[in-house]
């Protein structure tokens, strides 16, 4: 994927990246989210595709490794199903 779709933002209190134009999404976001900036209280690494979210349990060096792989596969299943319909 063009890294110049990606846009990574931390608006919402924790970082986010983004692919434009979908719902396709990986955030680490705080176990509580009440306090959506505070992430020592715990955090899990979430994957959005548009349809589901799905949660990555563990250490963050274990966990967003696979989370970034599972990000990829998002939008290369969109990107592949957007050029089916041109």
């Amino acid at each position: 994927a063009d890294s110049g779709n990606i846009v990574i933002h931390s608006s919402v209190g924790y970082p986010v990246a983004k692919y434009k134009n979908t719902g396709i999404s990986i955030g680490i976001e705080p176990l509580n989210p009440m306090i959506r900036q505070d992430l020592t209280l715990g955090y899990i690494v979430v994957i959005r595709n548009g349809k589901a979210s799905q949660e990555v349990n563990g250490l963050l060096n274990r966990s967003l490794p696979k989370a970034i792989s599972t990000f990829k596969d998002h939008i290369n299943e969109y990107e592949a199903a957007k050029s089916k319909m041109l």
